[in-house]
């Protein structure tokens, strides 16, 4: 089966009202099989400050838990079956940019790349990072 590594680079600034931030995806293929890409996925969400009306809620699983924090933006990039696929020990990286609320100071951000061989049952790929914005 294709094998990948996933990694988030993210930078950001502070404009009058609102937050630009960018998230930077990098994918490797480190297996020794072609690895097509059918889309990159990136979930942005909300850590710091915690809403009026928001309980922590975890759900736990293999791995240990996981917080559901409220999502503040999803963005995802589709590619047609053929279009983009990365040889072995090769990489791509993708850019995602988002407008946030000036309020924000830490989020948490997921990226997810399915595996085509296994995608009914939606496996792939995943790396996640907490980000500080600087004020």
């Amino acid at each position: 089966f294709p094998r990948a590594e996933v990694q988030i680079s993210i930078s950001s600034f502070r404009e009058t009202g609102w937050i630009y931030m960018s998230a930077r995806i990098y994918i490797k293929n480190i297996g020794q099989l072609l690895l097509p890409v059918s889309s990159v996925t990136v979930r942005v969400q909300q850590v710091a400050p915690a809403t009026d009306d928001y309980n922590p809620r975890y759900h736990p699983n293999e791995d240990g838990i996981v917080f559901d924090w409220p999502t503040l933006a999803e963005r995802e990039k589709r590619f047609e079956r053929g279009d983009l696929e990365l040889e072995p020990n090769e990489s791509h990286q993708f850019d995602f940019d988002f407008r946030l609320p000036a309020d924000i100071k830490i989020v948490k951000i997921t990226a997810f790349a399915p595996n085509v061989r296994k995608a009914k049952r939606r496996i792939g790929w995943l790396a996640t990072s907490v980000y500080s914005i600087e004020e």
